[in-house]
């Protein structure tokens, strides 16, 4: 399992020098400068908007999602015989009535 997680890391290790154009790792390792304050201004301020972004995402799926859950989630077919009235009913004969005196 060693062998397998180097070799897997040496293989990430030359994509990343292959994507940097590098035939070897650099030798020398300059210091990082001073990050200058209106840089870490212009970070903090872009990290403040994506953070508000996604939160605003997050209550948008929120508020889907329990309009989602408001309805029925299963449909349950109740198979039910017409209602008609019995012929007896609807088509009582009256007396004395028929179809020639109307």
């Amino acid at each position: 399992m060693n062998q397998f997680k180097k070799k897997r890391i040496e293989a990430i290790r030359g994509q990343i020098l292959s994507k940097l154009k590098l035939s070897s790792p650099p030798e020398i390792y300059p210091e990082p400068e001073e990050v200058s304050r209106d840089i870490i201004a212009i970070y903090n301020s872009t990290r403040d908007l994506l953070q508000e972004k996604a939160n605003e995402r997050a209550a948008t799926c929120e508020r889907q999602r329990s309009e989602e859950e408001y309805y029925a989630k299963e449909v349950h077919k109740i198979d039910m015989q017409p209602f008609y009235p019995a012929e007896s009913e609807c088509f009582k004969p009256v007396s004395g009535v028929g179809l020639g005196n109307l």
